[in-house]
């Protein structure tokens, strides 16, 4: 017991798990009903870009249901344009810095991430700089890092870890991911399997460094990479040369 306080004291927010993770189908439908949910007056800023816009039309299903059976409460969406699908978005501290002045400005009470990696990133970094919750609705299961407490951001011309805040709330449509291009899949295939190396890395910091650790936690890690690696290798070798 006095292992794991020490640890969590040390972590802090990094590992603390979101209220809530919805994984499966209808997914607009279920964020729409959190919508309604908010308290009155509630000001949101949606981050996604035009290509996310397109695979979870979220603002257009937000304007019918306000109107219909269902309304949306008087949560307002704040005047926030979808950022350009190509080129892509690049999350470097410019971008977050000039999002965060115009949550602060426009008083917003909570950010609401529509994409993969990069939106997820940068709203949950905008959220950490503005003081604001956020939730993430996940468009491509491209990386596993959708409720850590870190955002890779390019500093300088360098990607960093940086402290974020996590998402309060995951929602992530299954029809959605599964239409996500497949270089995408890859991509989160890529995160998992890195654990390969997260996990030797931690064994050896605490060996050297005498960092904390937790073999429990550390397979944890490590089964999901090797579960990655298995569904990979049982698909028809075909497939597996398509990917």
């Amino acid at each position: 017991m006095q292992f794991f306080e020490s640890y969590l004291e040390r972590l802090g927010p990094a590992i603390s798990p979101p209220p809530e993770i919805i994984l499966g189908a209808g997914g607009v439908e279920t964020v729409a009903r959190r919508f309604a949910a908010l308290p009155a007056g509630t000001r949101v800023w949606i981050i996604s870009d035009e290509n996310t816009d397109a695979a979870f039309p979220l603002r257009s299903a937000l304007s019918s249901f306000t109107s219909a059976a269902t309304p949306v409460s008087d949560a307002r969406i704040a005047a926030c344009p979808a950022l350009p699908g190509t080129p892509r978005v690049v999350p470097d501290d410019f971008l977050v810095e000039k999002i965060t002045r115009d949550v602060v400005a426009a008083k917003v009470g909570l950010v609401v991430a529509i994409g993969g990696g990069t939106i997820s990133d940068i709203a949950k970094r905008v959220s950490y700089l503005a003081g604001v919750p956020n939730w993430c609705i996940g468009t491509a299961p491209s990386v596993d890092a959708y409720t850590s407490a870190k955002s890779a951001i390019r500093v300088d011309g360098y990607h960093n870890g940086i402290p974020a805040t996590p998402s309060s709330l995951v929602v992530c449509d299954v029809d959605v991911m599964a239409a996500a291009p497949q270089i995408l899949f890859l991509s989160g295939v890529g995160d998992l399997t890195a654990k390969y190396f997260a996990y030797l890395e931690w064994y050896i910091a605490s060996l050297v460094t005498g960092e904390p650790y937790s073999e429990r936690e550390a397979s944890f890690a490590l089964d999901s990479a090797r579960r990655a690696v298995a569904a990979f290798q049982s698909l028809p070798s075909g497939a597996r040369a398509d990917a």
